[in-house]
């Protein structure tokens, strides 16, 4: 009997044993290996060219004494970036906060809704809205862009320019010729586009920035409705400065603004005092008696002498 009970016994305690040896506890898996990129420099640069506050790391510890695990967080402009796995290392843990910070900004700035500066640049001028128009769509595969110009006599401005695109037509504003009116239609869809499409449109008008603040101030296109915004221009008046003319008195120098000299009163100049040559004599003999005559004189004439008399 003791013998036919042990023997179910050993079974279960096998049983038993074999079901604990199955539902042991495997290690976690281990985090992968940090980037080899340097994300915490690529992060304080970013940062520094956006004038902004510079990072700051917070690292947290969690575990056992002997299997210590790290998450570490990253505060950047009020905002909280968290590192996505627990690392054995604070240095790994801060990096990958840092990449999750970086790779967010950057997406961030790709798609933000902030078309301030967008619109600024196609304000400026017109010069590539038909090359925006055209690049878009090439890229979005859809059918080209169709211009008709119409002329209204006796204006200034007699050229006015529609663009038929995608199903809708955009009218610009006048201009003096054919070419600017089409640019002008094509700037009108470009705003319209950005209204509806911004991701795609607005990466096409920031790469032209170059180019359009590098002929911005040539005045390409500034002629009349020019100014998107209808604001009065300031006005500055000519200042003009009158000339100087240089006039000599005595030996000096002395310089005269124009009114100045027009209204000076007129100095009259001292004839030189040039004392008349004699007149040749007709016959050459009393020529030669003239000069004899004064040559003898000034032999005659000398030296003053002083006569003494001695009193006898």
């Amino acid at each position: 009997m003791a013998a036919a009970t042990a023997e179910p016994l050993a079974v279960a305690v096998a049983v038993a044993h074999t079901a604990t040896a199955g539902t042991d506890h495997s290690p976690a898996p281990l985090p992968p290996p940090p980037p080899h990129c340097n994300y915490k420099s690529k992060l304080q640069e970013y940062l520094q060219q956006a004038n902004k506050q510079l990072p700051i790391y917070c690292t947290k510890c969690k575990g056992e004494h002997h299997q210590l695990k790290f998450k570490s967080t990253v505060m950047v402009d009020g905002e909280e970036f968290s590192s996505t796995f627990c690392h054995r290392r604070v240095k790994d843990a801060e990096q990958d906060a840092a990449k999750v910070a970086y790779d967010t900004l950057l997406e961030r700035k790709e798609t933000e809704t902030d078309d301030t500066d967008v619109f600024e640049l196609i304000d400026q001028d017109v010069v590539f809205s038909k090359s925006i128009l055209h690049e878009y769509t090439t890229k979005t595969k859809t059918d080209q862009p169709e211009y008709s110009v119409t002329k209204t006599e006796g204006s200034v401005t007699p050229y006015v320019s529609s663009v038929s695109f995608a199903g809708h037509t955009y009218t610009g504003g006048a201009a003096r010729n054919k070419k600017d009116a089409e640019q002008k239609a094509a700037r009108a869809a470009v705003k319209s586009l950005l209204a509806t499409n911004y991701t795609s449109m607005a990466k096409i008008v920031r790469s032209k920035e170059k180019l359009i603040r590098a002929i911005s101030p040539s005045g390409y296109n500034k002629g009349i409705d020019s100014n998107p915004t209808n604001k009065k221009l300031p006005f500055a008046p000519i200042k003009f400065t009158p000339p100087s003319i240089f006039k000599l008195y005595d030996g000096e120098i002395d310089m005269l603004s124009v009114p100045q000299a027009l209204f000076a009163p007129l100095v009259a100049a001292e004839e030189p005092k040039v004392r008349p040559a004699a007149e040749p004599a007709s016959n050459p003999s009393e020529q030669a008696v003239h000069v004899s005559k004064k040559h003898k004189d000034n032999k005659v004439r000398g030296p003053e002498v002083k006569e003494e008399r001695v009193a006898q």
